[in-house]
């Protein structure tokens, strides 16, 4: 059985605002991540209820990239359980186990927002009033 990720990676974070030599941007990276959540959210929905495969694809390959890139290990696993299913699938999509796996990216990307603010957003800005 493979792992499941965490959450949210801390670890992850520290190491992209390394690469990217500022905290600040990492910081603000991690804010647009959850801005969009929704809108991301709301186009893969949508993409799947249509059986819109191209369109799904774009939005899962989105989630998992910048999901694994937030730190955000389970959701971008998730994403990726996700877009191999659609592979698997061709232009059928709108099936019980995609409904079963989305409803479990909702789930995961509910609680992923919320662990990204409170343990990396507010936490930092704590540590900086401090």
């Amino acid at each position: 059985m493979p792992k499941v990720a965490p959450l949210v990676s801390l670890e992850t974070l520290r190491q992209l605002a390394a690469e990217l030599e500022d905290e600040e941007r990492c910081r603000s990276f991690v804010r647009n991540f959850i801005c969009i959540w929704d809108e991301r959210h709301a186009r893969l929905c949508q993409a799947i209820q249509a059986s819109d495969a191209k369109a799904a694809m774009d939005v899962v390959l989105s989630l998992k990239v910048s999901s694994a890139m937030a730190g955000a290990g389970r959701l971008s696993q998730l994403a990726a359980n996700l877009q191999a299913m659609l592979l698997r699938l061709g232009e059928d999509i709108r099936t019980s186990c995609t409904l079963s796996l989305l409803e479990e990216i909702t789930a995961c990307g509910r609680a992923t927002m919320a662990q990204l603010r409170l343990d990396y957003l507010e936490a930092k800005a704590e540590r900086q009033r401090n």
